[in-house]
């Protein structure tokens, strides 16, 4: 199933899937990576030297972890570390983002960052963020658009509509930690996706995201691609995470060892060969834009006669 590629000895490249697709030369280099909290410039030189990697090999997208700019958010943000969560931010111009643009055409590898806290004017969000390898494309960023209560705590705004990435002839979606557990939302995507890339926190529980992944790649039939990480904080191993693919609802690899690694998988086995236009999915969005558009009148109603009757 899977076969090591040396070309460093702090860097393990796995093929997977070679038996089932020998002739495949366009893959998805899913990564599992050394993340360092707060260190922006040694995780871009991380990212800068993954796509210096993947050059010869023709990928057609190297993902990397969730957060991987700065690592995790804290779980509670104190007067002491407000600081520092304020300069996680990032607009398209800061710095990190502008030069990993530069280097993902230069390299003409496309890269992709399933969460990081984006600043866009003076809302912010927690985004996906997908950083085409040519000239010709802009970057695309999916907003996510279900946040939990701690994160509307922390000032950060919804997006408004989830969003598709193209590949060439295929196409993906990035979800984002909590979204996971809405399977809503990723039906509304197998209309049009072959596969999804999940960002999933460094610093929660996993049993519970499996759970969620499993049940998600089994109702839709995606496989599901989880870059994972193993995150220092001053040198110290803080948190990791496994890097996980899942098909028809079950773990089909997984890689947790010390060495970081991209793990090349075939574009072929990502398309789904019975993509279609889901009739059932179509009818459930009119039903609940239907749905939507009452609630909505009635709430207005409800308004107008308070206002009124105060």
């Amino acid at each position: 199933m899977e076969r090591f590629l040396r070309r460093d000895p702090a860097l393990k490249i796995i093929k997977v899937f070679e038996k089932e697709y020998p002739s495949s030369t366009y893959y998805v280099g899913l990564t599992h990576l050394n993340i360092h909290i707060g260190n922006m410039r040694r995780n871009f030189d991380t990212a800068r030297k993954l796509a210096m990697y993947m050059y010869g090999f023709e990928p057609a997208i190297l993902v990397l972890p969730y957060m991987q700019p700065y690592g995790p958010i804290h779980t509670k943000i104190t007067e002491q570390n407000r600081t520092r969560f304020k300069t996680y931010f990032l607009s398209l111009r800061s710095w990190y983002l502008r030069d990993l643009l530069a280097v993902a055409r230069n390299y003409g590898i496309n890269i992709a960052i399933p969460g990081i806290l984006e600043r866009a004017g003076s809302r912010k969000f927690i985004s996906a963020i997908y950083l085409p390898g040519s000239f010709d494309e802009k970057p695309v960023v999916h907003r996510k658009v279900i946040l939990d209560d701690r994160e509307e705590e922390l000032g950060l705004s919804a997006g408004k509509l989830p969003k598709v990435f193209t590949l060439g002839d295929v196409e993906f979606s990035m979800v984002i930690d909590s979204e996971l557990f809405y399977p809503e939302l990723s039906r509304v995507y197998s209309v049009l996706a072959d596969f999804i890339v999940a960002g999933l926190p460094q610093n929660e529980p996993l049993k519970r995201y499996l759970n969620a992944i499993k049940l998600v790649s089994q109702i839709t039939g995606f496989t599901i691609l989880v870059p994972g990480s193993r995150v220092y904080s001053s040198n110290k191993l803080y948190y990791t995470t496994p890097t996980l693919i899942v098909s028809e609802g079950d773990i089909v690899f997984k890689y947790n060892e010390e060495e970081q690694a991209i793990i090349f998988v075939p574009i072929e086995k990502l398309v789904r060969s019975n993509k279609s236009v889901d009739k059932y999915i179509l009818k459930l969005l009119s039903i609940l834009r239907k749905y939507l558009a009452k609630k909505v009148e009635r709430s207005g109603t409800r308004k107008g006669n308070s206002y009124k009757n105060g």
